[in-house]
């Protein structure tokens, strides 16, 4: 399944379920680009992956435990001083981006209640994992991009973060179902991934899981698009 905008979208509702209200205990960075939350949620212990790899940028909850270096990377380090202890209050994500916004409540160094975010980018080689204040400032990002003629959208320690230019993909989470099935029908013969293969299989059929359920049940089976 392709880490899209409609996938993310599912996915969003699916963390925001399980981990608002959720407490970071511990934080660990196994990778450069890979991020570890040992959270607890309700009455269960989860870890939430965060990673910002040009390949493969994605969340997930996992189980797989990771080897971590002996000594932290600075950003992990970082990681600790601000999130150790902070609880979830919201994830949002702009309406069809690839992109995640985990807001914390957590304490300062005075023992005030304070908000940090943590926004994960999943947009392939510039995918990105930044820290900000309440104020929305960048605290420290995985990868960087200095501030000259070459960067659109500098992400450096001190600015104030800019999100990405929205794509301008519609939403079908916002369009009435006659008008997304008449939509999708209208487009390519040629599906221009496996989710939008499924969405046009289910208008056709208008029974999703008469679509999704083969495939479910027959591991060898793939969709190419």
């Amino acid at each position: 399944m392709p880490f899209d905008a409609i996938f993310m979208t599912a996915l969003a509702g699916e963390l925001r379920e399980k981990l608002t209200g959720g407490k970071v205990d511990k934080l660990y960075q196994p990778a450069r680009d890979e991020a570890v939350l040992h959270m607890r949620a309700g009455k269960e212990n989860v870890r939430l992956l965060l990673s910002a790899s040009p390949a493969h940028p994605r969340a997930q909850l996992t189980r797989v435990p990771r080897e971590n270096p002996e000594t932290p990377p600075m950003f992990c380090m970082l990681l600790r001083k601000h999130f150790a202890g902070a609880r979830l209050l919201e994830l949002s994500q702009p309406s069809m981006e690839r992109l995640l916004d985990f807001r914390f409540e957590t304490l300062d160094e005075l023992g005030d209640r304070v908000e940090r975010r943590l926004v994960l980018e999943c947009i392939g080689r510039k995918s990105n994992l930044i820290m900000l204040d309440g104020a929305g400032r960048i605290t420290d990002c995985m990868r960087r991009a200095e501030v000259d003629l070459s960067a659109k959208r500098p992400v450096m320690p001190g600015l104030f973060y800019a999100p990405p230019e929205p794509t301008g993909r519609l939403d079908p989470a916002a369009m009435a179902p006659e008008e997304l099935r008449s939509f999708v029908l209208a487009g390519p013969a040629q599906p221009l991934s496996i989710t939008y293969y499924y969405i046009r299989e289910a208008c056709k059929t208008q029974d999703p899981q008469a679509v999704v359920q083969p495939h479910l049940d027959d591991e060898d089976e793939e969709v190419t698009a």
